[in-house]
């Protein structure tokens, strides 16, 4: 539990610690530039060609830039259009796969013995074959085939 009281502090321990010196430092001297003799204009146009140089340097570079930066941008932009494009095929692809189960379903059903059988007899007039109409033969000899009159 904390006590009030009215003892103070000794703050003289701090004063033996010596304080740094300030240093002001004085404002630089001014430096006194003599006019230079003026340009011959050979020099003039010296200059002026090399800073038209630089100057067509600096845009060339920044047209190349440019021309990259718009690179990427199309390479992206041809990216995300054919994966859109790709997605769109893979659920045309995936309803396509559905509806050749469903007709493949809807034919095996067609097609089965009980319809073949029906569509016999409904349709065709056709009738199931009776055991005594079945003849069945044996040959001893050897089993050959003869065309009669080259007719095929």
């Amino acid at each position: 539990m904390a006590s009030n009281s009215s003892s103070a502090y000794d703050l003289t321990l701090f004063n033996a610690i010596p304080l740094p010196e300030r240093r002001v430092e004085q404002p630089p001297v001014p430096v006194i530039v003599e006019p230079r003799a003026p340009k011959s204009k050979a020099q003039l146009r010296r200059e002026s060609v090399g800073a038209f140089a630089n100057a067509v340097r600096v845009i060339a570079a920044a047209t190349v830039l440019l021309m990259l930066f718009a690179g990427i941008i199309g390479s992206r932009v041809r990216l995300s259009m054919a994966q859109h494009e790709s997605q769109q095929l893979k659920n045309e692809l995936s309803i396509v796969q559905s509806e050749n189960v469903r007709l493949n379903m809807q034919l095996n059903s067609m097609i089965s013995d009980d319809m073949v059988e029906d569509y016999a007899e409904n349709v065709l007039g056709l009738k199931k074959i009776e055991k005594y109409q079945i003849h069945y033969f044996e040959s001893n000899g050897k089993d050959s085939a003869f065309v009669f009159k080259n007719k095929r």
